[in-house]
C-alpha cells in the first residue's frame, strides 16, 4: 500500500548508450543525476523490466526505477511497476521529454 513518506520516481528514456545525452533521454539523466549525488548504485529488477534502487532522505524513503525497455515500450515497465506496489498513476512521478515544450519548461500533471 502507497504510503506518504513513499516517493515514486520513473525516469523514461532509451536503453542505448546512442541516446545517453539527448533530450528524449531526460527522465534517465534526472535519475542518474540522484545517482550520482546520493552515491547509489542501481540493479536490474526482471520482474519490474526496469533498473531500481531505493534511499531514505529526511524521513522520505525514495523508490527510483529507470526502464530497461525503449521509450516506446515504457509502459510495460510502469504497468509492472504500478502491479507490484500496488499503485495508481496518480502516486507516480514520471520524468519524460515533451516535445510540444520548449527545452528547460516543466510541466506537472
Amino acid at each position: 500500500m502507497f504510503k506518504n513518506d513513499e516517493k515514486y520516481i520513473i525516469g523514461l528514456g532509451n536503453p542505448e548508450r546512442k541516446y545517453s545525452n539527448t533530450r528524449h533521454n531526460i527522465g534517465f539523466l534526472l535519475i542518474e543525476e540522484l545517482l550520482a549525488k546520493y552515491n547509489l548504485k542501481m540493479t536490474l529488477k526482471n520482474k519490474l523490466k526496469s533498473f531500481y534502487t531505493d534511499f531514505e532522505l529526511k524521513g522520505i524513503k525514495y523508490k527510483l526505477f529507470m526502464p530497461n525497455t525503449y521509450m516506446n515500450n515504457s509502459g510495460e515497465a510502469i504497468r509492472s511497476i504500478m502491479n507490484w506496489y500496488g499503485l495508481g498513476s496518480e502516486q507516480l512521478l514520471i520524468i519524460v521529454d515533451d516535445i510540444d515544450l520548449p527545452l528547460g519548461k516543466i510541466r506537472f500533471r
